[in-house]
Parts: structure tokens; sequence; C-alpha cells
């Protein structure tokens, strides 16, 4: 049986009853059968800095069972999100994972899907979208990786649950609504994303909009199966 399965935004690590939420995803992912697919919306993490030779410690059991999924035969994509985009070869070299910094366009089937986390969609999000350019600027990154990583790890992750503060993101339903129609416009099938933390399920004649939630709140997530898109929600 193929099926495609899409989750988003677990912000692992950011400090919030994260032992629990951790488990629930740990048991998500343990149940995915051999032969499906994976993908990962972004924000999977709290915040993601990428040495040359260092990476975060305290995700290692999600990174185990990441790699033990692509051992098992499943397909793992990730695309970044606005909290875990610093990154480097170790999802590529290690977990044999794609990774997508921006958005995929990818063929599931019979179906053409835009998958992406979010951010920076809408037209309301200019300065956003600025401060997006700054934040991933190979120059400004390099100089990041300069400071050591007991301080630069621990840095990042304050400035990150400092930006989460900030919802007014979260609530453009009908913005996204209205750039999924344009995708649809553009010959897309399904549009799948995450960001807003809000689960939608939109449906325009064969067309089909889904925002998978996240997995902090609702732990809700996506499910393409026998043809249909559908959003689904692990109990």
């Amino acid at each position: 049986m193929f099926r495609v399965f899409f989750i988003s935004d677990a912000h692992l690590g950011d400090g919030q009853d994260n032992r629990r939420r951790e488990n629930r995803l740990l048991a998500f992912l343990e149940s995915i059968e051999k032969g499906s697919e994976l993908f990962l919306l972004g924000d999977l993490f709290d915040v993601w800095f990428e040495y040359n030779t260092v990476i975060p410690k305290n995700y290692f059991n999600t990174l185990y069972a990441l790699k033990k999924l692509a051992l098992k035969g499943v397909r793992i994509s990730f695309i970044t999100g606005n909290h875990d985009f610093w990154v480097q070869d170790f999802f590529t070299s290690t977990l044999n994972i794609t990774l997508y910094t921006g958005w995929a366009d990818v063929k599931l089937r019979d179906f053409r899907c835009f998958i992406a986390h979010g951010d920076g969609l809408t037209g309301r999000e200019a300065t956003y979208r600025l401060v997006k350019k700054i934040l991933r600027n190979p120059l400004n990154v390099g100089l990041y990786r300069l400071i050591h990583p007991d301080i630069g790890i621990p840095l990042a992750s304050w400035f990150s649950r400092w930006s989460r503060k900030n919802p007014s993101r979260r609530h453009n339903d009908e913005a996204y609504m209205d750039f999924a129609r344009r995708k649809f416009s553009d010959g897309f099938d399904y549009v799948i994303l995450g960001h807003t933390h809000r689960p939608q399920e939109f449906r325009e004649g064969s067309h089909t909009y889904l925002n998978i939630g996240d997995w902090m709140n609702t732990f809700t997530y996506g499910k393409l199966e026998n043809g249909r898109l559908t959003l689904e929600k692990w109990e």
C-alpha cells in the first residue's frame, strides 16, 4: 500500500513538555511502514544550527528514529522551516534524507504537489521576508559559526523562543487559501503547508489544500492514500 505522510511544527527543544511530545512523535514514526514516504515540512526542531562537526545533541532520539525509517525503506524528504533552516549536509549524507531549503514541486503518483513549510508565502509578510534573507545570507551564517557551539546553539534557541511569541502570521487562513488557489491555477493538484499551527482542509473541485497543523497542540498530519489527501489526527 502506497502511503505518503506529512508532518510539521513539532518544535522539539522548545522546553515545553518536550519529552511527552517527542514520545508521541517517535510512536508515530514507528508506525510508518516500509515502502511509505514521509515529508517533514519544517520546524521539526525549535532551532537547528549545524556546525561543520557539531549538531545539537538534544535531538538524538528523533534523528535516530528517522535513520531507522530510512534504513527500513521509507523515503524521507525534509523541507526546512523558519526555525530549522540552518542546515549543511548532515541530513543528506548521514540520514539519507532529501533536503529542500525552499519548497518542493513533486509528483506523487499522478498528482502534482506543491509542498512547503509556508513561511513568507502571503503578501502580508514583507518584513519577515527581508529578515529571512538576512538570516539565511551565507556570509552571516558563516560568521555565526565562528561562535562556539556551547554559546551559539543556546543563543539561537533563545531567539527562536522569543520569535515564536509573535503569533500574528498564524491567523491569515484566508491568505493561505488564496495562495493555494493560485497554485491550483498554476497546475498543482495538491498544496500542502504547515507553519500556521492551524489545521485546514479545503477542497475545490479535484484540488485540495491542506494545512497539516502542528505536533504541539493539534497532533495532526496529512496522509495521501488511494489518491486522496486527508487531514488525520494522531491519538
